[in-house]
């Protein structure tokens, strides 16, 4: 990770460049043991909004992610690796996904996959159905007007014969990390 020098933010007709400062990546993050995958990436300048470049709010400590409605939750951001790749005149592109949430206990996808760590946050969906790319995430709206909260981030994810699993890294079991290294 240390050698990324910028990220590039929007959509692919219209994009920014904004080199980075800094990354902090998570003390404990294992890629052998898929946790803790989760880093502060701090830029150089501004990030100006546009359609489609906008900031989220952190989740509530409080409120923990099982008593928020699945239908109140969306993973938003590109479309990752398909299972549809085998299928004659399928065309991976690149394109923004807005779909919904199908939850699953986290202890069920690591009996499927024992690399799945039980504390992600599981959902599932047919194998037909799109995924998102590593890094997408899964926000929560509320309120009118609806606002959205950074619940979970698209981390890994495996397949089935007949389903597709995604694991969510759980941000609301990171907020003191993540406070206590964006408020330096």
């Amino acid at each position: 990770m240390d050698d990324i020098s910028a990220v590039i933010l929007g959509d692919s007709a219209s994009s920014s460049r904004y080199p980075v400062s800094s990354i902090t990546v998570h003390p404990d993050y294992s890629v052998a043991k898929k946790q803790n995958d989760v880093a502060i990436i701090k830029l150089t300048k501004d990030v100006e909004f546009t359609e489609f470049v906008q900031p989220i709010c952190l989740p509530s400590a409080e409120v923990p992610k099982s008593e928020t409605p699945d239908s109140d939750l969306i993973v938003a951001g590109l479309e990752g690796p398909s299972y549809r790749r085998g299928e004659p005149g399928y065309k991976r592109e690149e394109r923004r996904i807005k779909i919904a949430f199908n939850r699953m206990d986290g202890s069920e996808c690591n009996k499927l996959q024992s690399r799945f760590p039980v504390d992600l946050i599981c959902s599932h969906e047919e194998k037909s159905a799109l995924s998102a790319l590593s890094g997408s995430a899964l926000t929560e709206a509320s309120g009118n007007p609806r606002k959205f909260h950074l619940v979970g981030i698209v981390s890994l994810g495996f397949g089935s014969p007949d389903k597709q699993y995604t694991g969510y890294l759980n941000v609301r079991s990171y907020l003191d990390w993540i406070l206590k290294n964006t408020s330096k």
